[in-house]
């Protein structure tokens, strides 16, 4: 790998969000992610996704969405990039 690939290393590969970081042929991903608010320092970090059932309509799961938002207040707390 020479000096202009490593420039598009940004994050560790043992992270498996490093798929939709890393290389020169993800600069599409990468304009995307660019697009929700991140910066490069938020690329370097583990991705987490996470995904609520919450439903108005069902009443069980009207309290997925407390569960929801205190799993990513959690994960941002820990430095990580979480989002709903």
């Amino acid at each position: 790998m020479n000096d202009y690939e490593k420039a598009f290393q940004l994050k560790d590969p043992k992270y498996r969000s490093s798929i939709l970081t890393n290389g020169l042929n993800k600069s599409g991903e990468r304009a995307l992610l660019y697009a929700t608010g991140m910066d490069e320092e938020d690329l370097k970090k583990p991705f987490v996704a996470v995904i609520g059932s919450f439903s108005e309509m069902v009443p069980g799961h009207m309290h997925m969405r407390e569960l929801a938002e205190a799993v990513n207040r959690q994960g941002r707390k820990n430095h990580l990039w979480s989002r709903l």
